[in-house]
């Protein structure tokens, strides 16, 4: 289970997700908004008008003699409630039979049904409109006000002729007089339809029936398109997820390839294989990165060089300095050895003798001087193998050339070094135990390989007659140790006297950045 939330957490996933959650999101909206922009006026539609007279019509039989005087105020304001009920409860366009009212249809009416017939676009969608602002009135057939839902606009037994508008009394009109004994409606005002019909009983009119629909509110829009929606709201989902999901897989796998390819060419300079990205597109942010890794990676690889060219030129200065201050001071002692022989052999053999001998041992330390100097320039050893194998073969054959006896040692569990740090360990090693074998008359040395929980420790001591710290301070010998410790963030301590001399250094497993946190291997 965390293996697969850990794999949802890639950004593939994440961008896959977000793609479908936003198609959903815009799917919706989209539906939204037409169900809204469908259903603006379909509150005037005429089949929604149908059907509502209709349904007043239906209710309207069971007033029965409460529309006889005296009339039943009671019965009536209830039926009036019910019917406002009845209408919010069944506000659906839905394809109605034959109708239900005894009178004959106009063929104007029949005109309308037939359009309606085969419109289905409203087909079982709830209709918008405003229920607060509709009015529903019942009159006597003379015009008379029996009731209505809103008393204070339309009172009761005041004539509903003088509460109408013009277009509405046009419709009220034909029928109090009884030449229209059906529907009549009107729907050309933006802000609502009425509807006026007679509410016949055993062929006679018992009442007129007026009712004025108001447009709806956006909130009510809003509230019918939703409800509208919801039917098909698992078809939408399955639709709009299904949909984003395969659009957001093709964004995602596409983008995710792309940085794969970032990740895999990091990986390779970080082995040392400073080839370029190719294959950039032009135009986005990935390309852009591209282009600067790109170029970074060269810069990376000019730094590189250039440090290989300093570490060369670093050694051959090292190297000569070496020459200098060894085997070129013995080849001068040789030659003049000779040439002192030269002039001794005729008049004093046994002394030629004897400076020929001294003039052998300096070849013979020339010679393991100029071998040790040409071992320390192959230090491939390292690539090889680990430091301490390195360290134990390079301690045997200083000691065969130098005849100093050497003891070595490692303490503590072996642990992970950077390659610089290695490098840098072997490097001080040669340097020290070079200037053992020149300067301290050293007759026994050491070395300590300590692996200490916060870093690794280096120790090399002797038992020479040691060095003056601030005369030696000017030398190239320590100045280049210290600076190889400084490189890797390391710490030097040197100590010497007449009993010999102890180089102390340790340097850290991790290397740490400018910001102090711990650099990963």
């Amino acid at each position: 289970m965390k293996k697969t939330f850990l794999k949802l957490q890639k950004i593939q996933w994440k961008l896959t997700f977000t793609y479908m959650a936003a198609t959903l999101v815009m799917l919706f909206l989209v539906e939204l908004l037409v169900l809204v922009s469908s259903n603006r006026y379909s509150y005037s539609n005429p089949f929604f008008i149908n059907n509502t007279a209709r349904v007043f019509n239906d209710t309207g039989r069971i007033l029965g003699s409460a529309l006889e005087q005296p009339y039943d105020q009671e019965a009536i304001d209830q039926w009036l409630a019910t019917s406002m009920t009845i209408m919010q409860s069944s506000n659906r366009l839905e394809r109605p039979d034959l109708p239900r009212q005894p009178q004959t249809q106009s063929q104007g009416e029949r005109q309308a049904q037939e359009t309606q017939q085969q419109n289905t676009l409203f087909d079982s969608k709830p209709v918008p409109f405003s229920l607060e602002k509709s009015r529903l009135v019942i009159a006597t057939p003379e015009g008379m006000i029996l009731g209505s839902n809103a008393a204070d606009e339309f009172p009761r037994y005041a004539d509903l002729v003088h509460y109408l508008a013009e277009d509405e009394l046009a419709l009220l009109q034909p029928v109090l007089a009884g030449t229209q004994t059906t529907l009549e409606y009107a729907n050309t005002n933006l802000q609502y339809a009425s509807l006026v019909f007679p509410l016949m009983q055993n062929g006679q009119m018992r009442a007129v029936i007026f009712m004025r629909i108001a447009a709806p509110t956006l909130k009510e829009e809003l509230l019918a398109a939703f409800e509208g929606f919801l039917p098909d709201l698992p078809i939408f989902l399955l639709t709009s997820i299904v949909v984003g999901f395969l659009f957001g897989s093709l964004l995602a796998s596409s983008f995710t390839r792309r940085i794969n390819q970032l990740i895999e060419f990091t990986s390779r300079w970080g082995k040392g294989d400073f080839s370029r990205i190719a294959n950039i597109k032009q135009g986005d942010e990935i390309s852009e990165l591209s282009l600067a890794l790109n170029q970074m990676v060269g810069q990376l690889e000019d730094l590189i060089e250039s440090k290989k060219m300093l570490a060369v030129l670093e050694e051959r200065n090292r190297f000569a300095r070496d020459l200098h201050d060894s085997v070129k001071q013995e080849i001068f002692s040789i030659s003049m050895n000779l040439s002192a022989i030269k002039s001794l052999i005729q008049s004093n053999p046994e002394k030629a003798a004897e400076q020929l001998q001294i003039t052998a041992d300096l070849a013979r330390q020339a010679r393991n001087e100029l071998s040790a100097l040409i071992y320390t320039l192959l230090p491939a050893q390292l690539e090889n193998q680990e430091l301490e194998m390195a360290l134990k073969e390079y301690l045997k054959v200083w000691e065969k050339n130098s005849g100093i006896s050497v003891v070595y040692r490692t303490r503590g569990k072996k642990q992970e070094i950077p390659q610089e740090v290695e490098q840098s360990i072997f490097r001080i090693t040669q340097e020290a135990l070079s200037n053992i074998a020149r300067h301290s008359q050293a007759t026994a040395t050491s070395l300590m390989l300590d692996f200490q929980p916060d870093g690794v420790q280096l120790q090399i001591s002797d038992n020479g007659s040691g060095f003056d710290m601030e005369s030696v301070k000017k030398g190239l010998g320590l100045r280049s140790i210290s600076e190889r410790v400084a490189e890797n963030q390391g710490e030097l301590d040197v100590d010497s006297g007449a009993g010999g001399t102890t180089i102390t250094l340790k340097f850290p497993y991790q290397k740490k950045t400018a910001g102090g946190t711990d650099e990963e291997k």
